[in-house]
C-alpha cells in the first residue's frame, strides 16, 4: 500500500515556484526594520606598577548596547558591503590585472538579478520632510548604552614622597545608562544574496559611555595612623568601556562590525546571533571578553514598548 509521508504531502501542497517567489519577494522588500543588541560581560584581575609601588586590581564590566534603525533606501545589486575587497583584489597590494578586473565586473553584473542592498535613508526620502523629521533622524542615530562597572585597586607596603610607608584601597563604581553611538546614514547597511541565501550587515558597537557618573572611594592608611577616606564623583570619558574586536574574521569597520550569515527567504526576515572575542581598555590592562551581537531585521515595525522608544 502506498503511504503518504509528511515531506511528500508538503511537497504536493507547495506551489511550483514558491521558493523562487519567496526569494523575489524578499529581494523586493522596500524597508527593513532593524533591532539589535551588543552585550559584553567580563571580569579581569592582575597587578601593575603604580606610582608608589606594586598594585593589584579586580575589575568587572557588564555592558549592553541596544539600537534600532530603519533601512528605507533600497538599491538593486550588491552595495558597499557586497563589493568589499575580495581575495582576488587583495593580491599584489590591492591591484588587479586587466583580466581579473573584467572577471570581477562580469561577476557583479551576474549578481544583479539576485542581490540587493539597503541603507538608512531617513526622512529625506519624504517630499514633506519637516524639521521634526530631521531631529528624529538625528535622535535615531543614538542607542541606549547601559553600564555596570566595578573596579577595586589595592596596594600594600607603598612608599610615599617622604619615604613613609602606607597602604591604599581605591574603588570605582559606574552604574548608569547613557547614549551610545549607533550610526545611521552610510554606517548601517544590509546586503542580501537570495541565490546563496547569505547576507552582510554592518552595525555599530555603541562607542564609549561618555558622561556617566563615576563614584570613587579612596582609603589611605599611613603606617601608625588612622585610615583617611576620600570620596568624589566624576564623569566618564568618551572612550570609557568602548569595545574593540580581536577577531579579524569579523570584518571590522571603524567603530563597528560587519556580521554575516544565512537566511531562509520563506521566513521573510533575518534573525541571528554572532559572537566575537574582544576587549576594552581599563586604563592599566586590555580586559578580554566575548562580544555577543543579536539582531532582527523585519519588514514590519516592531511593537513599541510602553513608555519607551
Amino acid at each position: 500500500m502506498f503511504r503518504f509521508t509528511l515531506p511528500l504531502v508538503l511537497s504536493l501542497m507547495l506551489p511550483v515556484g514558491a521558493g523562487a517567489d519567496a526569494a523575489k519577494d524578499f529581494l523586493q522588500t522596500p524597508v527593513w526594520y532593524l533591532s539589535y543588541e551588543v552585550s559584553f560581560k567580563t571580569t579581569s584581575q592582575g597587578t601593575y606598577e603604580g606610582g608608589w609601588g606594586p598594585m593589584a586590581y579586580t575589575a568587572t564590566l557588564d555592558r549592553v548596547f541596544t539600537h534600532s534603525q530603519v533601512l528605507n533606501l533600497r538599491s538593486e545589486g550588491p552595495g558597499a558591503l557586497g563589493m568589499m575587497p575580495t581575495a582576488m583584489q587583495q593580491k599584489g597590494g590591492g591591484q588587479m590585472s586587466v583580466a581579473d578586473a573584467q572577471k570581477y565586473s562580469m561577476d557583479l553584473m551576474a549578481r544583479m538579478e539576485h542581490t540587493a542592498n539597503w541603507m538608512v535613508g531617513g526622512s529625506a526620502l519624504n517630499e514633506s520632510q519637516s524639521e521634526a523629521d530631521v531631529q528624529a533622524d538625528v535622535a535615531a542615530m543614538s542607542g541606549e548604552l547601559r553600564i555596570q562597572y566595578q573596579r577595586n585597586d589595592k596596594g600594600d607596603n607603598l612608599i610615599g614622597e617622604q619615604g613613609e610607608k602606607f597602604s591604599m584601597k581605591t574603588s570605582q563604581t559606574v552604574n548608569g545608562t547613557g547614549e551610545g553611538a549607533g550610526g545611521g546614514f552610510g554606517s548601517i547597511m544590509l546586503d542580501v544574496d537570495t541565490s546563496a541565501k547569505t547576507f552582510l550587515l554592518s552595525l555599530s558597537l555603541g562607542g564609549g559611555a561618555q558622561g556617566l557618573d563615576r563614584q570613587v572611594i579612596n582609603i589611605t592608611t599611613v603606617e601608625g595612623q588612622a585610615p583617611q577616606e576620600t570620596r568624589e564623583t566624576n564623569k566618564t570619558a568618551g572612550d570609557f568601556a568602548a569595545l574593540t574586536l580581536d577577531d579579524a574574521g569579523a570584518r571590522p569597520m571603524q567603530g563597528g562590525v560587519v556580521v554575516s550569515g544565512t537566511f531562509d527567504p520563506a521566513s521573510g526576515k533575518i534573525v541571528g546571533e554572532n559572537k566575537y572575542p574582544g576587549h576594552y581598555n581599563d586604563g592599566t590592562v586590555e580586559a578580554p571578553g566575548m562580544v555577543v551581537i543579536k539582531y532582527t531585521l523585519s519588514p514590519t515595525p516592531p511593537a513599541k514598548r510602553a513608555g519607551g522608544r
